[in-house]
């Protein structure tokens, strides 16, 4: 048996004033969706989504917050905090200074190790790529190898 559809208590007219105003397009998106119910344009969640474009059980999600707190429950998000980040500055100092430093790392993977041996911090590579190429604006120092004809021509050159 279908979950009957929550009343609602703005009416068709209030509703489109409301999605045309509201400048966010994933609000108005959930104001459409109010407003073609209120508008008797559709009568079932799987109608509704065919028409916005979301599953049925997106609108089933945003009808049930609509009914716990009606229209501002509907348009805000909870605020979620971010996570506190897993590295501390001291950390991130330290990393910069050793890649800024002769010794550098040869790979990210390094960088990682390096940061659980000495910090005990896990963090994924992508992560650790991400702060230390746009952040720190270094690349780990990778030493290419050197055959030894070329640095004995060197030497040679160099007398």
């Amino acid at each position: 048996m279908p979950y009957a559809i929550p009343v609602i208590h703005e009416s068709a007219e209030e509703l489109k004033r409301l999605m045309h105003a509201e400048p966010q397009q994933k609000w108005a998106k959930r104001i459409h969706m109010l407003y073609l119910f209120a508008s008797g344009q559709v009568r079932s969640r799987i109608k509704a989504g065919v028409i916005l474009g979301v599953e049925r059980e997106t609108i089933s999600r945003w009808l049930q917050h609509y009914a716990e707190g009606g229209i501002d429950q509907l348009c805000r998000d909870p605020f979620r905090p971010h996570p506190a980040p897993a590295v501390t500055e001291e950390a991130w100092n330290a990393l910069k200074a050793r890649l800024q430093s002769s010794e550098g790392f040869v790979s990210y993977q390094a960088m990682a190790d390096w940061l659980f041996d000495t910090y005990g911090i896990t963090i994924r590579k992508s992560a650790l790529y991400s702060f230390v190429r746009s952040r720190l604006n270094v690349r780990p120092k990778v030493a290419r190898p050197q055959s030894e004809k070329k640095t004995t021509l060197r030497s040679k050159n160099s007398k």
